[in-house]
């Protein structure tokens, strides 16, 4: 039977009454024992860790009051680790505050891979996306690891979500000359990104990250270096995304 989180142990304490920072006390080898853990439930639960290592005669570390590295410690460490070696980072800039502002003031190894799953799905309605910010999650961990802040990666166990890729979508004639109409008149500075990206099919980080070396307007080709799957190609240029191109 699962311990309810409400039924408090008298090694469970909170030192300043309505902090919501909760810590455990308890002895071991004759002497007393104090950790700051966080969440009352998360305090709860190493307390009987504690109280079972004792039990089995597990040698506790001599200070048991090294601060914890926090989930928001990890997760600034990470998106310098994606601005430095990722191309869409900036996709991470943008989420990482986020991850920060619902887990930041968490020790990173008090969290569980329900609590992340819990949260990807509450912040994610589409596969694809839920399966992003599942390797974001798992981004920051594994470097958190590598660096030796954290003993585990919980984003592993978060299961991937299925994403159907089946169906293919084409703008037809009519949508596209709607949207032409529309980035005219509102974003006309943008009309040639639109019409590049319609006729190349490029993803938007090849199309922002593409360098004029990269253009060959006599033989009217792109050359892409490095692409989503890691391999190099070439893409046509017809005679309307040359015309933009060239403006």
């Amino acid at each position: 039977m699962a311990r309810a989180a409400s039924k408090k142990p008298r090694g469970v304490f909170e030192k300043v009454p309505g902090s919501g920072v909760w810590w455990v006390r308890y002895q071991s080898e004759g002497k007393l024992h104090r950790e700051k853990v966080g969440r009352k439930s998360d305090a709860i639960d190493l307390y009987y860790t504690r109280k079972a290592e004792i039990r089995a005669g597990i040698k506790l570390p001599t200070n048991m009051r090294v601060k914890s590295t926090t989930f928001g410690d990890i997760a600034e460490a990470g998106l310098r680790w994606s601005k430095q070696h990722k191309r869409d980072w900036k996709n991470d800039d943008l989420r990482v505050p986020a991850l920060i502002n619902a887990f930041g003031a968490r020790a990173a190894d008090s969290i569980k891979p329900a609590e992340l799953d819990e949260y990807i799905t509450a912040h994610a309605k589409a596969p694809a996306t839920q399966n992003r910010l599942r390797a974001l999650f798992s981004m920051i961990y594994r470097e958190a690891l590598r660096n030796g802040n954290v003993t585990g990666n919980p984003a592993r166990l978060v299961r991937m979500r299925h994403v159907d890729n089946a169906r293919i979508r084409f703008l037809t004639s009519k949508e596209e000359k709607q949207l032409v109409k529309i980035i005219a008149s509102r974003f006309p500075q943008h009309l040639d990104s639109f019409t590049i990206a319609l006729h190349t099919g490029m993803r938007l980080s090849e199309q922002f990250t593409l360098e004029w070396q990269q253009i060959d307007f006599a033989l009217k080709m792109i050359h892409l270096d490095i692409t989503k799957n890691g391999s190099d190609r070439h893409i046509p240029l017809n005679s309307t995304a040359l015309a933009a191109s060239s403006g």
